[in-house]
């Protein structure tokens, strides 16, 4: 039996007080913009991450449809939505009729009882993002609340996320929560084998270190080839609307100067999966469980007009009357990626309060830094994003 590939993604969003190219679908261009900004913030700090770059930018539709316009229009130099917002919410709405028996996903949004959120803004979150409506009293009872969005994003994902908001998460200021869940899961096309070797992972400052390593033939694989044995990879699922790709640089080039550089022109690739050659080949591919907490408000404060949404000046008037601001961006991703398949999970959460507070041919060996992603191929919407620069160092 093959082996399998199970992703959950999920977007917290805390409020106090089928296509024929990525170019003519502007959320998937919207996607990949983020994507590339978000791999290239993460990748300057140290160490591995992940991130969900499909899950944020659902938040962040969320949030813009309770901005008036002066904020639009801001926030549009990166996302660049209110021109065609009609066909923007299209887009989102087909993005979510997508779902098969691989992927599915959940909005939901969470009023406090006392909160003078717009009537108008919680129909247009349900009616356009199919989300479901829930009251909680988050000025009493915040434990109570928390748990209550706990349990429902545990139950989506299986289990798979449990205790995803951290005592804290919700204050007596809270005045709306927004939620999303996405799961995926897809049998691998054909497996890893199941016996592990060590061998050398050369780290970005040259160090050698040991690491276990897996092995796996395929015959529908994708591949371009990088200057200095490096190599661009697709991996296919069973469910054939989705793959997986890795990206092993240039010997000569780090992840940060790799994604500095060079990423830009492979995004057109990473979007559109099949345009790779079609090849067979043999992956030696590290094992790693990776498991990252990452406060996003930093990473999307150096994003030209996401910065603003954490401004005294943001105006989310079609959300409420009174001024809110976002507070913060926290985001959780697991991925465990083995000889049996890809286990992996995502949440992000973002507080706004009152502003007053085969016989292969090829063979590739990723024995050094590469990134990695796993991509829905009708919609070209990139669900994960993430790098290894060391395997045995996941924490």
């Amino acid at each position: 039996m093959a082996g399998h590939s199970l992703l959950w993604l999920c977007t917290f969003f805390s409020v106090a007080l089928k296509l024929a190219s990525s170019s003519d679908f502007l959320v998937a261009k919207s996607n990949g913009d983020l994507t590339l900004s978000l791999v290239r913030n993460l990748a300057q700090k140290q160490g591995n991450f992940v991130v969900s770059p499909s899950s944020v930018l659902t938040g962040l539709a969320m949030l813009y449809e309770g901005m008036g316009d002066s904020s639009r229009q801001v926030v549009d130099q990166t996302l660049n939505w209110s021109q065609n917002y009609n066909r923007v919410i299209k887009e989102f709405q087909e993005i979510s009729e997508t779902n098969s028996s691989s992927k599915s996903d959940l909005n939901m949004i969470v009023v406090a009882v006392q909160a003078e959120i717009k009537p108008s803004y919680g129909n247009r979150i349900k009616t356009l993002f199919k989300a479901q409506p829930y009251r909680q009293n988050f000025e009493e009872k915040q434990e109570v609340a928390l748990k209550s969005i706990n349990v429902k994003v545990s139950r989506k994902s299986k289990g798979q996320l449990k205790q995803f908001l951290s005592p804290g998460s919700i204050t007596a200021y809270t005045k709306l929560v927004l939620v999303n869940v996405l799961h995926f899961k897809s049998d691998w096309s054909e497996k890893f084998g199941s016996d592990l070797i060590e061998a050398p992972f050369y780290l970005d400052n040259s160090d050698e270190i040991s690491a276990s390593f897996m092995f796996g033939s395929f015959n529908g694989a994708g591949h371009q080839a990088l200057s200095e044995e490096g190599a661009v990879v697709r991996l296919p699922f069973q469910d054939q609307d989705f793959a997986m790709i890795f990206i092993k640089p240039p010997k000569s080039k780090g992840i940060e100067s790799f994604v500095q550089e060079d990423l830009a022109a492979l995004m057109p690739s990473i979007m559109n999966p099949d345009s790779l050659k079609n090849v067979s080949l043999s992956l030696q591919l590290p094992n790693f469980n990776l498991e990252k907490r990452t406060n996003l408000k930093d990473v999307l404060s150096k994003i030209n007009g996401l910065d603003h949404i954490f401004s005294k000046d943001v105006d989310f008037s079609r959300m409420a009357n009174s001024s809110l601001t976002v507070q913060d961006v926290n985001h959780m991703a697991v991925v465990d990626v083995n000889t049996n398949g890809v286990e992996a999970s995502a949440a992000t959460s973002i507080s706004v309060v009152p502003y007053s507070a085969f016989v292969p041919d090829l063979l590739v060996t990723l024995d050094r830094s590469f990134l990695f992603f796993i991509v829905e191929k009708p919609t070209r919407m990139i669900m994960f994003a993430g790098a290894i620069k060391n395997p045995t160092d996941l924490q």
